[in-house]
């Protein structure tokens, strides 16, 4: 098992971050709850809860709202996008979600985590799967502290290995709202790519 220690990283290492820019004009894509109502705020002020939530958490570790600091998971497939939401029961549940379409005003800049990368960044790659939240949030806010210059990360699902994105509240000038487009993903127009999707990963839909 890789020990993933916490951050900064060990004393004496050379540090050599590699980036990935998201060029303007790409599209991207994220699943919301259907309990959110639209309009809604692209990004979530309230944690840490998921994997690089950068959030500063409360004294007895428990998440709360933090107005300065926001989150947003996205990816450039249907299926990363399926697995990541759907990925740990396998069951893809319609109607319980909505799809969102962004398309990028502005080029973003993201540290990227995948393969050697997370080495040259202080890390290393286990970090994409870990399970302990204890362990992958810190060095989020690590990075965002360490690199102010980010947009967010670039790294790869734990579940099936597509490449994965989270932003952060930087981010915001590459997402008007006129760039959000929704659908719900029981639509049937989205029938036919998500039962590939499905079959691609060994999942169900219902």
């Amino acid at each position: 098992m890789v020990k993933i220690f916490s951050p900064p990283p060990p004393p004496g290492i050379e540090i050599n971050p590699q980036f990935v820019r998201i060029r303007t004009g790409t599209k991207l894509l994220r699943l919301y709850k259907r309990s959110v109502k639209h309009p809604f705020s692209l990004f979530r002020f309230y944690g840490p809860l998921c994997r690089f939530d950068h959030h500063q958490p409360q004294e007895n570790g428990q998440p709360s709202q933090d107005p300065t600091r926001g989150i947003c998971y996205v990816g450039q497939s249907l299926s990363c996008c399926l697995v990541e939401v759907f990925g740990d029961t396998r069951l893809i549940e319609l109607n319980s979600h909505d799809l969102i379409r962004l398309r990028t005003c502005a080029e973003l800049k993201l540290l990227d985590l995948r393969g050697r990368s997370a080495m040259t960044a202080g890390t290393v790659a286990a970090i994409n799967a870990a399970a302990e939240r204890t362990v992958t949030q810190p060095w989020a806010r690590y990075f965002y502290s360490q690199y102010n210059m980010i947009d967010g990360l670039c790294y790869t699902s734990a579940h099936n290995g597509e490449i994965a994105y989270v932003l952060f509240e930087r981010s915001h000038r590459a997402f008007p709202n006129s760039q959000i487009l929704s659908r719900r993903l029981d639509d049937p127009l989205l029938r036919k790519d998500i039962l590939r999707a499905a079959k691609e990963n060994s999942m169900i839909v219902f």
